[in-house]
């Protein structure tokens, strides 16, 4: 924890010596380890200046790409902090300004279903399906299983799960796809 706080500090004191999502994975490590140790109130006092950073890297971008390459990283902070709304406005931007991309409305979809605002979570994620493409399709459709799971929906939750593994049946995976795959199957499984 301390030298993670030292390479913090240093990254203050020579801004530009150290990249802005390395920074952010600093903040998040000291973050989770706050947290694990009990430390609520130092967790949060951390994740206020992790996302005010991230904040403030997003308003000097010089393009839409690297402003929306921080999306994931803002999300992260939003929902670390528990307000995931303060996500809604950037990726409604993002969305916008790449009207292919499925991760804008992908990662909507997970920030209006944290905020229990079901029917948008569904809409944006039909969006990311209609997008996306290859094995990434598990992930929305997992995203489209959990909102089918919030709203008690057995079936549309199968149906999302089978839709996942029909999508990545015959895709070639990296070790990470194939344990999310995995993951996927085991739940499909424990819910026949």
């Amino acid at each position: 924890e301390r030298l993670v706080e030292v390479a913090l500090g240093d990254a203050k004191a020579r801004d530009g010596h150290l990249l802005a999502d390395d920074r952010s994975c600093l903040y998040e490590e000291l973050v989770a380890t706050k947290q694990e140790s009990g430390d609520d109130a130092g967790a949060r006092k951390l994740a206020e200046e992790w996302a005010a950073f991230l904040e403030a890297e997003a308003g000097r971008a010089k393009t839409n790409d690297a402003r929306a390459a921080l999306d994931p990283l803002r999300l992260s902070a939003y929902l670390t902090l528990g307000e995931p709304a303060r996500a809604v406005a950037m990726l409604e931007r993002s969305e916008k300004d790449f009207p292919e991309d499925y991760n804008p409305p992908a990662r909507l979809g997970r920030v209006y279903l944290e905020m229990k605002r079901l029917d948008e979570a569904d809409r944006a994620a039909d969006r990311a399906v209609a997008r996306v493409y290859g094995p990434r399709a598990m992930r929305v459709f997992a995203l489209k299983a959990d909102i089918a799971k919030t709203r008690g929906d057995r079936t549309a939750e199968v149906k999302a799960l089978e839709q996942a593994l029909a999508r990545s049946e015959s895709s070639v995976l990296t070790e990470g796809q194939k344990a999310i795959r995995q993951r996927l199957v085991e739940r499909l499984a424990a819910l026949r």
